[in-house]
C-alpha cells in the first residue's frame, strides 16, 4: 500500500530532489548494498537509509566527504542507541576520509 501512495504522491510533488530519488526508488527491487531506498519506495521515510556495519556505513559516508558534502542529516532518533551508532558510523567515515 505504501509503495501504492508514493507513486501517486511522486506523480504531483514538484521537488526535483524528490523526482529524482523516486525514480532511482522505483528501479531498486529492495535493498541493495549500504544505500536503501525502499523505506523511501514504501512511503515509510523521505530519506534513503545507510544501513550495514559501522565500517560500511562510515565507507559509503566518506565517500560522500571527498565529494564536499559537510551536513548529515539523520532520520527519526527513537533511541539513544540509534544516535550512538551513527556517532560511531560517522566516527568511521572521518577515519577513512583521513
Amino acid at each position: 500500500m505504501g509503495e501504492e501512495i508514493h507513486e501517486i504522491a511522486a506523480e504531483t510533488v514538484e521537488s526535483q530532489w524528490h523526482l529524482g530519488l523516486s525514480a532511482d526508488a522505483f528501479r531498486s527491487p529492495g535493498p541493495e548494498g549500504t544505500y536503501w531506498l525502499y523505506p523511501f519506495r514504501a512511503y515509510k521515510t523521505f530519506c534513503p537509509y545507510l544501513v550495514g556495519t559501522h565500517a560500511e556505513v562510515g565507507e559509503l559516508l566518506a565517500r560522500y566527504l571527498a565529494l564536499g558534502a559537510s551536513t548529515l542529516i539523520l532520520d527519526e532518533i527513537v533511541e539513544e542507541a540509534d544516535l550512538r551508532h551513527s556517532l560511531t558510523a560517522v566516527r568511521h567515515a572521518e577515519e577513512a576520509a583521513a
